[in-house]
């Protein structure tokens, strides 16, 4: 709707803020939480993004503190905040808790909120589960193991797709279930959708393709040094076929 919407940290608050995109007037800002530690002391949120997620007037930030919250769009309040992290008796406080305990998965891969249908679904760093919450009201709807899961690929119909340091799974976005997993390896970075299908950059040096509602192989590239032995096998066939014909 015309605004940048963006957050921010001053003073070891966090703050969502809307901007005028044209001038970089502020239009609006909410707080989230505060912090003990500046974003550029604290060498575990310092790698973490903290992008906004939109959907139906609804931004979801996540904040890396242990809890997402939801605003309204348009007037920058605030409608609801989900605690998601693994130590429950820290939610019983009262208050947020400033420092999360663990931290799960490896750091460069993104963490970053998926809504598809009303359903929000996050694989936060500072949680051993994936949660999924309801857009509107921030109400959990399911949570389920991570596994080994380094983060969300795609949402795309009803199958959340995870990818993992060994595997990809799919997990229903209705119930959490998983309908499917496949065993790929280590990836090498974020995957992308194309139609019906999901690409996966691996660390061995391919790109497997995936059918998102089966979680069949259907395609790869192959690896650089597979291509070499191939080329060199075929060199040496060819020299094999010139020597012939010469005796």
């Amino acid at each position: 709707d015309g605004r940048l919407y963006v957050v921010t940290e001053a003073d070891r608050q966090l703050n969502l803020v809307a901007l005028r995109p044209e001038t970089g007037e502020l239009l609006w800002s909410q707080a989230m939480g505060f912090v003990e530690v500046p974003i550029e002391r604290d060498a575990n949120r310092y790698p973490l993004q903290c992008t906004p997620s939109f959907a139906d007037g609804v931004l979801v930030c996540s904040t890396q503190l242990g809890f997402l919250v939801g605003i309204d769009s348009s007037t920058g309040s605030l409608m609801w905040a989900y605690y998601y992290g693994d130590d429950q008796s820290l939610s019983r406080l009262g208050r947020w808790p400033h420092r999360p305990q663990s931290s799960f998965g490896h750091a460069g891969f993104p963490s970053v909120v998926h809504i598809a249908d009303d359903r929000v679904v996050v694989l936060p760093r500072q949680s051993n589960s994936i949660h999924c919450l309801d857009l509107k009201t921030g109400k959990r709807v399911w949570t389920g193991p991570r596994q080994d899961a380094e983060y969300i690929g795609t949402l795309h119909g009803d199958h959340v797709l995870t990818v993992g340091s060994r595997f990809c799974r799919s997990l229903s976005i209705k119930t959490g279930q998983e309908l499917w997993a496949t065993r790929l390896g280590m990836p090498s970075g974020c995957g992308v959708q194309a139609g019906e299908n999901y690409l996966v950059p691996l660390e061995e040096g391919r790109i497997a393709t995936l059918d998102i509602s089966s979680g069949r192989e259907i395609g790869f590239t192959i690896a650089r040094q597979d291509r070499d032995e191939e080329r060199t096998s075929d060199i040496d066939r060819d020299n094999e076929r010139v020597f012939a014909k010469t005796d």
